[in-house]
């Protein structure tokens, strides 16, 4: 069995547990008062600087370990911000990523730019789930839904106003789409599964959605100098989404600052 395959097996079990009757009718009180979303994808495409960054809040990963244990989402969200993030990626996948809703919760309270929960959405009820904890955006990762999952999760983050971060992994995957639905598509460059990664599928992508404007492309992965954003320019990218190279930085903050070309929006 894969690392994936452990993850959303993980997953589905804490979900079955986990999202009750009881549950599902405590979410629905909370989303009839829960502030609107902030725009997620207006924050990214209205950003000055050529390509947004979208900072990760993440403790650890499957192939690397412990990457900052101790991390405070509220101070590094904070940071993170101060220092020109357009938006924030808030890990909330507890048993492999050590995230959790309160990290999200606490990162989201502490700055006025908007978050995503990076999770693994399984199915559509989790959309409203996220909302309630304070998401403005969800990320569905193609390889693991069918085409009518994508759709209704689609629909339902429409519905509460939420931007949906839709990650390919191949190009081929672009087939299970309805591209007219996806404003915001991710591409990874590493592969969940084999952890490898392939610099060159980001401009493999951008070419096959050269009439497709109205798709704003996010880099994922491998992002760790200007130079690596200055590529991912060229290739079509004007979004990014850095993670481990800001929590495994001494200097965060000035990281971030080279990334944007030393200029903060």
């Amino acid at each position: 069995m894969d690392i994936l395959e452990q993850i959303v097996r993980s997953r589905r079990r804490r979900l079955d547990l986990n999202f009750s009757p009881d549950r599902k009718a405590e979410v629905r009180a909370v989303l009839a008062d829960i502030p609107p979303a902030r725009p997620f994808l207006s924050a990214l495409s209205q950003a000055r600087d050529p390509v947004a960054l979208i900072a990760e809040i993440k403790r650890r990963s499957p192939s690397r370990g412990e990457l900052c244990p101790d991390l405070d989402p509220f101070v590094w969200a904070r940071l993170y911000a101060e220092n020109g993030a357009h938006a924030l990626s808030v890990l909330t996948e507890p048993d492999h990523f050590g995230g959790s809703f309160k990290d999200l919760e606490a990162a989201r309270s502490a700055v006025s730019i908007p978050a995503l929960a990076k999770d693994f959405t399984l199915f559509p009820d989790q959309v409203d789930l996220f909302r309630s904890h304070g998401a403005d955006a969800i990320l569905l990762i193609v390889r693991l839904l069918d085409p009518s999952c994508i759709q209704e999760c689609l629909v339902r983050a429409r519905e509460l106003g939420m931007t949906a971060l839709v990650e390919i992994y191949a190009e081929k995957e672009l087939e299970k789409l309805d591209l007219d639905q996806v404003q915001l598509l991710g591409v990874n460059s590493r592969d969940l599964v084999t952890f490898q990664v392939d610099r060159k599928r980001l401009g493999r992508v951008a070419r096959m959605l050269r009439s497709r404007e109205d798709i704003l492309l996010v880099a994922e992965s491998g992002i760790r100098t200007r130079e690596d954003v200055e590529s991912a320019y060229r290739s079509g990218a004007r979004g990014m989404l850095v993670g481990e190279s800001l929590v495994t930085d001494s200097d965060p903050g000035g990281r971030i600052r080279e990334l944007l070309g030393g200029q903060t929006s």
